[in-house]
């Protein structure tokens, strides 16, 4: 048996147009046509990616320009670096501002002064009047006492040479009791206590190392 297949285009009518005898013919439905894809529309493509990479051509006065900049900046940095290294740190005495200060009085653990404490060096300084301040210089060291300035001295100026290492301090705080069984209280607790007119402090450390056992204060100023 012969099998002809029906795509679903007509055959035109002939007679000379005959099947044979034991042919089949198979039908098979028409197939649908395929939609057409809608055009696709390019991209456009980077303007970096289409500029062509243009090789630069350094001309020789160029190059020289390059240098003189690069030697101006070096010669700057170099100069900063330079004046960063003679400033002393802030709140320290440089070398040339210690020799220069006119001090009536020196304190020095070491002996090195004519007071090893500050509390010597205030009951020493006379009176003095404004403008005309006694000055007490103050080598490093962790000076462990109380200061107390009398109102008869006024008018002096401690100086130290650097606050990081040129430290006052001492440790009394409110609940300390004292010799008749009273508590000190908080405005009794000073390490430095100023009652004199016109005291100055500088380049030095003030602190009180009580600890969390009560109220305590460094510094107390009552005169002027």
């Amino acid at each position: 048996m012969t099998a002809i297949k029906e795509t679903g285009a007509r055959l035109p009518a002939s007679p000379d147009t005959t099947l044979p005898q034991n042919a089949a013919v198979v039908l098979q439905p028409p197939q649908p046509e395929q939609q057409a894809k809608p055009p696709q529309t390019p991209q456009p493509s980077h303007p970096d990616r289409l500029r062509p990479k243009a090789e630069m051509i350094e001309s020789p006065g160029h190059a020289r320009s390059r240098a003189h900049v690069a030697r101006a900046r070096f010669t700057r940095l170099a100069s900063l670096l330079a004046l960063a290294a003679s400033v002393p740190a802030a709140g320290q005495l440089s070398e040339k501002q210690t020799c220069e200060l006119r001090a009536d009085a020196v304190v020095a653990l070491d002996g090195s002064g004519q007071f090893r404490s500050i509390e010597e060096a205030i009951y020493a300084a006379p009176y003095r009047e404004p403008g005309h301040e006694w000055v007490i210089r103050v080598k490093p060291g962790i000076y462990r006492e109380r200061v107390y300035v009398q109102r008869e001295r006024g008018y002096i100026r401690l100086v130290g040479d650097d606050p990081a290492t040129t430290v006052l301090v001492f440790g009394l705080h409110a609940n300390r009791v004292d010799a008749d069984g009273q508590r000190l209280g908080t405005f009794r607790t000073a390490t430095l206590h100023v009652d004199g007119d016109g005291f100055q402090a500088e380049n030095l450390t003030i602190a009180n190392d009580a600890g969390p056992v009560g109220q305590a204060l460094a510094l107390r100023v009552d005169g002027d």
